[in-house]
């Protein structure tokens, strides 16, 4: 994936990943697609984990400068 790391968006990432799974348990999708899909879901989870950690040193790091 290409997305610019300003465009990511969390929600919008999870709702790609949750249609994905949809189309998954639905039988929508081909083996050849199958595949393909399951890459981009462990991808955008993958920046889904990132985005999180990143967050979470940030607040770590904005509350600690409150303690000061």
């Amino acid at each position: 994936m290409s997305e610019k790391k300003e465009d990511f968006r969390f929600e919008d990432s999870l709702q790609q990943v949750e249609q994905i799974v949809e189309r998954i348990e639905k039988g929508e999708l081909d083996i050849d697609d199958l595949t393909s899909q399951v890459d981009k879901a462990a991808e955008i989870l993958k920046k889904c984990r990132e985005f999180l950690r990143k967050t979470e040193d940030d607040l770590e790091n904005s509350l600690g400068e409150l303690d000061q």
